[in-house]
């Protein structure tokens, strides 16, 4: 922080990489880290020379304790169109916890001002950090480790179970959030939202197993902006191909500015959907209308054609030219694989793991504790199943 503007709350950031603004000058990390340690009261200000202009900087702490924000702007500027999987923010105590009792030494060696400080960094580090909290709420992205009063009281499962939860969060790499909305912005609405037209449906409650499948899907279809990819599900019928499918979308949602599902089953029905399509966005009156549009739009989208099965449906006719969007296919004609395009773009779907089988049959009869005698009736069961 500059030690002449404190208040203004505006830290500034040395970095090892060219920053998208305010860059500070290079200079030796004793002298970043003297000036992180600096404190108006306690440790002299350190001085920052670029040959032109001097500043004299303090820590950080007095002014901008918790700098998450400021984290999650930088990150912003730099990678506008990429995903956020976790933010893992570590705290040093809430304010309850700096206690110190007025009969204690500390204070004829310690400015009452200066315990006070310290007291309202910690404020201020729980206000910025409540705040991340409510706005992440619901997404499992956000991850506070700090030290409360009272964590003695707290069982040590308890604690083991939030930093599990977050290890998860920060190995799986999911994408959960896009780094468009981290810094607070309203979402863009997507055309479920805007239009009547069909909605995507959301993947089965009792959605299981498959899990390689869907970060194949996702992978695929998480391309750069300037490259199409095609993602092609193919196998027997009821392999959980469209479960796959909408298990993905739901996993890459914040990705797309528009999602059309189309309902493949047949060629007037896909033609159908898309004219929905064309009609809500305002590009026309028919499915050519809706292609083209997708064509000459430089947003994001996401295309689905869901129960792709008719041979006669001509699929490679109602996919728009260009390298732009993605596009992922449900079918059980593995000749449409040949559509594929980028890595990892045809998903073959094959008959269910019997330890994952097991696991949705118990899932569907609610039955969240199978004895011995009914694990062995229910592997004997599922094995008896046709393959599909």
């Amino acid at each position: 922080m500059s030690a002449h503007s404190m208040t203004a709350s505006t830290p500034r950031i040395f970095r090892s990489y060219q920053g998208p603004n305010n860059q500070m000058p290079d200079c030796p990390v004793w002298q970043v880290i003297r000036a992180s340690m600096a404190h108006p009261e306690l440790f002299k200000s350190m001085t920052i020379d670029d040959g032109v202009v001097s500043e004299s900087l303090v820590g950080g702490d007095v002014g901008c304790s918790n700098p998450t924000r400021h984290v999650l702007a930088e990150v912003s500027a730099l990678y506008p169109d990429r995903h956020v999987s976790s933010i893992v923010c570590i705290g040093a105590g809430h304010a309850r916890t700096i206690q110190i009792p007025q009969s204690s030494l500390i204070h004829r060696f310690v400015p009452t001002n200066i315990l006070e400080a310290m007291r309202d960094v910690a404020t201020d580090c729980e206000r910025v950090a409540e705040e991340m909290e409510a706005q992440f709420e619901g997404t499992s992205v956000y991850w506070r480790l700090s030290v409360d009063q009272g964590m003695q009281n707290v069982r040590k499962a308890a604690v083991t179970k939030n930093l599990e939860e977050a290890a998860r969060a920060i190995a799986d790499r999911n994408a959960v959030v896009g780094v468009k909305y981290i810094g607070g912005k309203a979402r863009k609405p997507t055309m479920q939202q805007l239009t009547g037209v069909r909605r995507c449906p959301l993947p089965s409650a009792v959605f299981t197993g498959n899990e390689r499948y869907v970060s194949q899907v996702v992978n695929c279809i998480m391309g750069p902006d300037n490259e199409r990819r095609v993602c092609v599900i193919h196998g027997l019928g009821g392999s959980g191909k469209t479960q796959v499918a909408l298990k993905s979308i739901e996993r890459t949602l914040d990705r797309w500015t528009d999602i059309a599902y189309v309902d493949a089953t047949s060629r007037d029905t896909a033609e159908s959907t898309l004219k929905a399509f064309a009609l809500a966005k305002k590009a026309g009156e028919t499915h050519q209308d809706a292609i083209r549009w997708l064509e000459q739009s430089n947003q994001p989208w996401l295309l689905v054609f869901d129960n792709a099965d008719d041979p006669d449906l001509d699929l490679p006719s109602l996919l728009p030219v260009g390298t732009n969007g993605s596009v992922i296919v449900t079918t059980r004609l593995r000749a449409l694989g040949d559509l594929r395009r980028g890595p990892g773009s045809e998903c073959r779907l094959g008959r269910m793991d019997p330890d994952e089988a097991v696991e949705l049959l118990a899932k569907k009869a609610r039955i969240e504790q199978l004895s011995i005698d009914e694990k062995e009736a229910a592997y004997g069961l599922v094995q008896a199943c046709p393959p599909a």
